[in-house]
C-alpha cells in the first residue's frame, strides 16, 4: 500500500476518504471476479487544512467469519487487501449518499515504519480528541454477519440501558455506591430502597426474553473490551457512537453503562435467590459472571467492560484522567486478584498503549521510542517513574528464581528492579501500592536519589537501610488451581499447613524476644497480633473493610483467624467431608478472602525475630526499606557484576509484608539518618 507524504510527521495527518455505497455501486469495480464493496482514497493534511473526520475503533482480530465479506478494497485506485475486521468496519460506516473523511490506523500510519508509527503513538490524544466522532466497531458475536441476530442485541441494550436511566434507577444505584463509600449508611440505604423499587420495575418489563441474560454477557465479553489500544480510544473521545455487526443501530456509552450497572443488580440478585423479574439467571456461570480458573465467581465489574467505561468516565470528567503511569500500569495491568483482562499483540504496546492517557506522559516523551527493544523500554519506563518517587513500582517485579527463568525470550529477562509488563503482573502481597495505608520507609523527609550511572544503564541505585536477614523460611502457599473451590480438600491441607508454619514461627519470635534485652515489637498487642495479621498482610479485604477503621478491621481478622483454623483443621480431619448444612461465619469468610493475595508466598523469619511473608525468598536473604517506599523488600546479594567490582549489588527478590515494621517502626530514633546507597542489578 502506498502511503501519501507527510511533509511534517509531527503534525501533519493522513484521512481515509470513505467513499458513498453510491459512489461504489456506479464504480462496477471487479477483483478476482467478485465486485469491490470499498473504495477510498488515502489523503494527508497539514494540521491547519485538515477536514473534519471521524475516528476508528475496531477490533485487530476476533471471530473468524471466513471470508463473508472480501478483503480486498479499493485504494488511491490500487487494489489493497486488509484485515477482516477493518472491511467490516468500513462497509457498516459507508455512508448511503455521503462520502465521509475517517481516520483509521492500519489505513493512516505506515506500519512498517516504526519511526513514524513512534511520532502517531505520541499523537493519540490529539487524533482522537479532535475527532467530530469516534466510530467504534465492536465486532460481531456470533460466527455469522446476520443483521437481524446482532440488530436484536443492540436494540436489547439500548432499550435496557435506556429504561435504566429514564426511570432514574441509574442515578440511584451510583448515588447509592457512592454514599457507600463515602462512610454514609443512612443515605445509602435511603437510596438502596427507592433504587430496588425502580429495578423491581426494569426487571419486571415484558422487553425482556428469559435469554437476554446470556445474550447480554456475551456482548460484555466480547474481544473489543479487552484491546488494550482501545483504552485511549475510548477515553480520550468527546463523543461516541457504538456500532455491532453490520447493523446501523447505534450505542452510546451511557446506554451500555446504564445497562452494565443494572446488570450487576440482577445478578447479585439472583445469586441471593432474589427477584430478577423474566431474566433467567438459573445458570451457575450466568450468577457469577465467569468462574475464574480459581473457582472464584467473577462479577460482571471485574470484566474488560467495566475497566473501559470506567476509564472513560473518569478521563470525561477530569482533564487527563488524573492518573499517573504507575496508577495506569496499576489498574489495567495488576488490580485483578486471578488475571488482567485487557489484552496486546506487540509487548511493547503494554506501555505505548497507555502514555496518551498519562498525566505525566511528558516525562516520557523524549525517553521512549517505539524503535528500542522491550527490554529498554520497560527498563527505562520503569527508571523514569522510580526516579519520580514512585519507589513502589518495585513491588511488581517478579522473583529472580524459576519465575523469571520461564520468561519467553531473553530479551525479556531485564534487571530485577524492572516488571515485566509483557507477562502476568501478580499483585503484590501488601496489596496495590497507590491504595495501601503503609509507610514502612516513614513520612519523610528523604535523602536525594543518588546520581545515576550512566555506564551501567542495568543498575538502578537507590536510599536504603538494612532491617535484618532472613533466617527461616517455610514452605510455600499453593492453591490448587485445578479445584472447583478455595475450599476443596487439598486446599484446605495446604492453608492450614501454611496458617500452622506462621503460628509456629510467631512461637520462635517470642523465643527469640524472651532470650533478648530488646523486643523489636513496639507493644505486646504488636507482638500478640503476628499471628493472625501476617497471613492477611494486616489488611481486611472486604466490602467494608476501608470504613471499619483499624481497630475494629484487626477485631474482625482475630476472630476469622480462630476461625478458620478450626474449620480447616475439621476439613482435614474429616478429609473433606463437613457435615451438611454447616453455616460459616462472616469473620472466617473474611478472613479467607483476605488471603487472597498470599498465594506462592512463604512463611519468614528474621534473625532478630521478625515474622512476616514474601515470594521467593530464600535464608540469608535481606530485608531492606528503601527512602519513600510504603513496602519493605526482599534483597539477594550477588557476585561478579560487571561494572560493579567496587560495591555492593543486589537482586530484587520481591516486597514482603514484615509485621513491625510496616507503619515505619523502624525508623524511630536514630535510624532515619541511617539511609546509605543500595544497587539494584
Amino acid at each position: 500500500m502506498r502511503y501519501p507524504l507527510l511533509k511534517d510527521p509531527s503534525r501533519d495527518l493522513r484521512l481515509v476518504l470513505l467513499r458513498s455505497v453510491q459512489f461504489v455501486e456506479k464504480s462496477g469495480c471487479f477483483f478476482n471476479g467478485k465486485p469491490i464493496e470499498i473504495i477510498c482514497e488515502i489523503h494527508s493534511f497539514s494540521h491547519e487544512e485538515k477536514p473534519e473526520y471521524f475516528a476508528l475503533s475496531y477490533p485487530w482480530k476476533g471471530r473468524y467469519l471466513y471470508n463473508q465479506i472480501s478483503r480486498y478494497i479499493l485504494v488511491n485506485g490500487l487494489v489493497a487487501k486488509i484485515g477482516e475486521n477493518l472491511a467490516l468496519a468500513l462497509w457498516t460506516l459507508r455512508g448511503e449518499s455521503a462520502d465521509i473523511y475517517i481516520w483509521a490506523d492500519a489505513l493512516c500510519i505506515n506500519q512498517k515504519d516504526e519511526s513514524e508509527m513512534d511520532l502517531h503513538i505520541k499523537r493519540m490524544h490529539e487524533i482522537y480528541s479532535q475527532a467530530t466522532e469516534t466510530k467504534v466497531w465492536l465486532g460481531v458475536m456470533y460466527f455469522t454477519l446476520d443483521i437481524d441476530k446482532n440488530d436484536k442485541v443492540v436494540k436489547l441494550i439500548r432499550e435496557f440501558g435506556t429504561q435504566a436511566i429514564e426511570t432514574g434507577c441509574y442515578d440511584a444505584l451510583l448515588a447509592m455506591r457512592t454514599a457507600a463509600k463515602r462512610g454514609a449508611d443512612s443515605e445509602a440505604r435511603m437510596w438502596q430502597d427507592r433504587a430496588n423499587a425502580l429495578v423491581d420495575q426494569v426487571l419486571d418489563s415484558n422487553e425482556w426474553s428469559y435469554d437476554f441474560p446470556y445474550k447480554f454477557l456475551d456482548f460484555c465479553d466480547i474481544y473489543y473490551w479487552s484491546r488494550v489500544w482501545i483504552l485511549q480510544e475510548i477515553s480520550l473521545s468527546s463523543r461516541l457512537d457504538f456500532l455491532y455487526g453490520l447493523s446501523r443501530r447505534t450505542l452510546s456509552p451511557e446506554h451500555i453503562q446504564a445497562a452494565v450497572v443494572l446488570f450487576e443488580v440482577a445478578q447479585s440478585r439472583a445469586a441471593s435467590g432474589q427477584n430478577t423479574g423474566r431474566m433467567d439467571f438459573s445458570d451457575r456461570g450466568l450468577r457469577g459472571f465467569r468462574l475464574s480458573k480459581f473457582g472464584i465467581p467473577l462479577p460482571i465489574d471485574r470484566s474488560p467492560i467495566n475497566t473501559v467505561l470506567g476509564l472513560r468516565s473518569r478521563y470525561q470528567d477530569t482533564p487527563r484522567g488524573g492518573l499517573s503511569l504507575m496508577e495506569l500500569l496499576s489498574i489495567i495491568y495488576v488490580d485483578y486478584s486471578v488475571t488482567s483482562p485487557i489484552e496486546f499483540t506487540e509487548p511493547k504496546d503494554s506501555i505505548f498503549a497507555l502514555l496518551s492517557l498519562a498525566k505525566d506522559a511528558s516525562q516520557f516523551r523524549d525517553v521512549l521510542q517505539y524503535t528500542m527493544s522491550l527490554n529498554e523500554i520497560f527498563r527505562e519506563t520503569a527508571r523514569v517513574i522510580i526516579r519520580n518517587g514512585q519507589i513502589d513500582l518495585l513491588s511488581y517485579c517478579w522473583t529472580p528464581s524459576e519465575r523469571r527463568r520461564e520468561r519467553e525470550t531473553p530479551d525479556r529477562l531485564g534487571p530485577s528492579w524492572v516488571p515485566d509488563w509483557a507477562s502476568y503482573v501478580r499483585r503484590p502481597v501488601c496489596g496495590l501500592p497507590p491504595k495501601t495505608a503503609f509507610a514502612s520507609s516513614g513520612s519523610g523527609p528523604f535523602p536525594s536519589m543518588p546520581v545515576p550511572d550512566n555506564r551501567t544503564p542495568q543498575h538502578l541505585a537507590l536510599q536504603g537501610m538494612l532491617v535484618d536477614k532472613i533466617e527461616t523460611v517455610g514452605e510455600p502457599l499453593h492453591w490448587d488451581h485445578y479445584a472447583n473451590t478455595y475450599w476443596d480438600y487439598i486446599n484446605a491441607r495446604r492453608l492450614l499447613h501454611y496458617l500452622a508454619e506462621i503460628l509456629q514461627l510467631s512461637r520462635q519470635s517470642n523465643e527469640k524476644n524472651s532470650e533478648s534485652d530488646h523486643d523489636i515489637y513496639m507493644t505486646q498487642s504488636d507482638r500478640s497480633s503476628v499471628p493472625y495479621l501476617t497471613p492477611v498482610a494486616d489488611r481486611l479485604i472486604s466490602e467494608q473493610g476501608d470504613r471499619l477503621g483499624r481497630d475494629k478491621a484487626r477485631e474482625c481478622l482475630e476472630k476469622g483467624f480462630v476461625e478458620i483454623l478450626a474449620y480447616l483443621d475439621e476439613h482435614v480431619r474429616s478429609e473433606g467431608k463437613l457435615r451438611d448444612g454447616q453455616v460459616l461465619s462472616e469473620e472466617l469468610i473474611t478472613y479467607f478472602q483476605s488471603m487472597v493475595d498470599a498465594n506462592e508466598t512463604s512463611p519468614l523469619l528474621s534473625v532478630q525475630g521478625y515474622v512476616g511473608i514474601s515470594e521467593g525468598c530464600e535464608p540469608g536473604d535481606q530485608i531492606y526499606l528503601f527512602a519513600g517506599a510504603k513496602f519493605p523488600y526482599i534483597l539477594r546479594e550477588v557476585k561478579d557484576v560487571q561494572g560493579a567490582e567496587d560495591k555492593k549489588v543486589f537482586q530484587l527478590v520481591g516486597p514482603a509484608y514484615v509485621h513491625g515494621i510496616m507503619y515505619g517502626e523502624f525508623l524511630l530514633g536514630d535510624r532515619a539518618r541511617a539511609w546509605k546507597e543500595v544497587t539494584l542489578a
